[in-house]
């Protein structure tokens, strides 16, 4: 530098001195201002310490790195939402009245619990959007929640080409929006879309399709020839080059919250059993030729595979399975379900078994339908008119909620508990062959199907019922409402 200094002219070295000073000084400024703009963006003026209790620690704590008071003033924030000091969830309402509200699954933005009165005694806001933003418009508290109601049932508009068809399982995408695929019998699969978007998918094979299921992998359906059929989209469906030793008749997926290691459980005739992942399947060596006939697999917790004779089998992991001694009677077990901590089997001759919480299951006695039963087709006494009952067989079982179990029997007809089996009623009163039932399933989605023995499907939406108080007294929830809670 100095070197090259001696050839410069004096005027212009002591220029170029004062150049460079002057852009350091202006770099070192503008560097200054911004760090002090950025540190009081990022440095709360107000900071709270909490402590988090310690049967929560473990759980995820969500937040937004802005200053919500900041937003716009039509947000939530400045109008009232988050006065208390813990908003839970919040929902868009599908519609309601002065003093209650609806949410169906498939519209929510937060979580619907299955449990009845999950929420009472919780405090709400109500808001509405207008001209002059989001408004707050009324505070309660909640009186009742009730769970697994069906609003806006509708007929699903089928082809004529498959009126002979029946329906037996419906399986649901959560990656590919509103993909639902039926089970139905002459090897036939119907994929349903959006836009009322319909497919007919044949297997090539006479024997009817038994169960389907979506997990990780995609889509896997079994049919009454022990073959398994396996799809990404719900579209494109291909053989797998393994055949059972008998009818298949149900399938599951047990999902991984915290990955990809799901399995699929599949159950047939003969005491068959698989497990696998993709397009591989290995059959579990079980040393018995009972046949399994339906699989109850909770998010987490004990699994159920359920059969005749009593049998009912039970793993933790889907890989070791082991005889549940309280469960084994004389009848078949055919059916079950299972919603939060509630379990619910029911089979031939009436059989019923309920497991509430960390109880130990109970077999129900099936005079527990005597009153909605009647005499009639679900209901026969002996030919030698002996007073013992001909109990009819479950072999659908649906949980809307913890409180709230759909049996389906043998003949179509649907029974329902809404207190966790205490006590029964009619879900329709009609006889005739389009209110006979298939199938009722209610999907991840918050769509229930209802598949009929005359081959028609229906649809509808899961929904809860909130009711508050004190209730509006100049209007009424509308939908499209925000509620916190």
């Amino acid at each position: 530098m100095r070197l090259f200094s001696r050839h410069l002219p004096e005027r212009l070295h002591k220029r170029t001195i004062v150049v460079l000073v002057s852009v350091i000084l202006a770099v070192a400024i503008l560097a200054a201002a911004v760090l002090l703009a950025a540190r009081a963006y990022v440095v709360p003026e107000n900071t709270t310490t909490f402590t988090i209790a310690q049967d929560n620690t473990g759980r995820y704590i969500s937040g937004l790195g802005v200053n919500l008071l900041r937003l716009p003033t039509a947000n939530l924030i400045h109008n009232g939402a988050f006065d208390q000091p813990l908003v839970q969830t919040q929902f868009i309402v599908n519609g309601g009245s002065e003093n209650k509200f609806s949410v169906t699954t498939s519209e929510s933005i937060g979580n619907l619990p299955l449990t009845d009165d999950f929420f009472k005694d919780a405090d709400i806001n109500i808001f509405r959007s207008g001209n002059e933003g989001m408004q707050k418009l009324h505070s309660a508290k909640i009186t009742s929640y009730e769970v697994g109601r069906l609003l806006n049932q509708t007929a699903v508009d089928l082809p004529g080409s498959l009126a002979d068809i029946r329906w037996f399982d419906f399986a649901e995408s959560d990656a590919i929006v509103e993909r639902v695929v039926a089970a139905g019998s002459d090897g036939t699969l119907l994929s349903l879309g959006k836009s009322d978007e319909i497919e007919i998918i044949k297997s090539g094979h006479d024997d009817d399709f038994t169960s389907i299921a979506y997990g990780h992998d995609g889509f896997l359906a079994v049919d009454n020839g022990g073959r398994f059929y396996v799809s990404d989209d719900g579209l494109d469906f291909t053989e797998l080059n393994l055949r059972g030793t008998g009818p298949l008749l149900d399938v599951a997926y047990r999902s991984d919250p915290g990955g990809d290691s799901g399995f699929y459980l599949v159950v047939g005739k003969s005491g068959q059993l698989y497990l696998g992942r993709g397009r591989e399947f290995e059959q579990l060596r079980l040393g018995f030729s009972e046949s399994l006939n339906a699989l109850v697999v909770p998010e987490d917790g004990i699994m159920y595979a359920l059969g005749d004779k009593g049998y009912a089998l039970y793993s933790h992991n889907g890989i070791d399975w082991l005889q549940d001694q309280s469960l084994a009677v004389e009848n078949d077990w055919m059916s079950g379900d299972a919603a939060d901590d509630v379990m619910f089997f029911a089979g031939s001759n009436g059989l019923m078994a309920i497991k509430r919480g960390d109880e130990d299951f109970e077999i129900l006695n099936p005079t527990l339908l005597t009153s909605v039963l009647g005499i009639g087709d679900d209901l026969q006494l002996l030919p030698d008119n002996s007073p013992d009952i001909v109990w009819p067989g479950f072999r659908e079982v649906s949980l809307f909620s913890s409180e709230h179990i759909v049996m389906i029997s043998d003949f179509g007809n649907a029974y329902q508990s809404l207190n966790q089996a205490y006590s029964w009623e009619r879900v329709n009163s009609t006889d005739s062959s389009a209110a006979a039932m298939n199938r009722m399933e209610r999907l991840p989605s918050g769509r229930v199907f209802i598949a009929k023995q005359d081959g028609s499907i229906d649809w509808a939406s899961f929904s809860s019922v909130f009711t508050f108080a004190p209730a509006f007294s100049s209007t009424t929830v509308l939908a499209g409402d925000y509620v916190t809670v």
